[in-house]
């Protein structure tokens, strides 16, 4: 009933307008989303320039109203979770999040066969920038944890396992995929630790 409410509450014609003229959505909805830290000034000056006009808040204007004009799409996307249903998965949930609660955590578990949940105490709806480091620590563990069990690579893409947060976000696309063919390894030495990756040929 909740995404109803906050559907029809921000998705009206004043919620859409407050969005594409006063960039509701981040002034309102990304401080609230974060209940570990409070941001600082540089950070939220980055959310704001990224939805710096009007033009570049349409999606986000759209986006409430969608929730509940979707559900032939979302009902489509539920038929089709059983082709991910046996997949290695991670949950990782903010047990402070105003929008997804236990409820839906719950309901995700069940549709997840092979998954692990890790729920971080106390962050919010933007779980990666609320709780950082425990958000890299969750996925860095459960991946050794699947090496070991043989269901994914035991190389990553770089050289060594990043050491911070930001290491991690910076190297992490890296590791999403490996597609089949040749590979190169690439290095760079941007930070005082040189970090390699390998790109594939398809």
């Amino acid at each position: 009933m909740h995404f109803e409410v906050f559907s029809h509450m921000m998705g009206d014609a004043v919620g859409r307008e407050l969005i594409e003229r006063f960039n509701l959505f981040v002034n309102l909805m990304i401080p609230a989303g974060h209940r570990r830290r409070k941001l600082s000034n540089a950070e939220m000056a980055h959310y704001r320039s990224a939805l710096g006009t009007p033009a570049r808040r349409e999606a986000s204007a759209i986006f409430p109203r969608a929730i509940t004009r979707s559900r032939a799409f979302l009902a489509q996307v539920e038929t089709n979770l059983h082709t991910l249903d046996r997949l290695p998965a991670l949950t990782v949930w903010g047990d402070a999040d105003f929008a997804f609660r236990a409820k839906e955590r719950i309901r995700w578990e069940g549709l997840l066969h092979d998954r692990s949940t890790v729920v971080i105490h106390g962050a919010g709806h933007f779980v990666q920038p609320d709780a950082p480091d425990d958000f890299a620590e969750a996925i860095s563990t459960w991946h050794a944890m699947q090496v070991r069990k043989g269901q994914l690579m035991s190389d990553p893409p770089f050289s060594g396992w990043p050491q911070t947060a930001i290491e991690f976000f910076e190297a992490w696309s890296w590791t999403t995929a490996r597609p089949s063919g040749s590979t190169t390894r690439t290095c760079t030495s941007r930070t005082s630790r040189p970090r390699c990756w390998h790109s594939w040929a398809s």
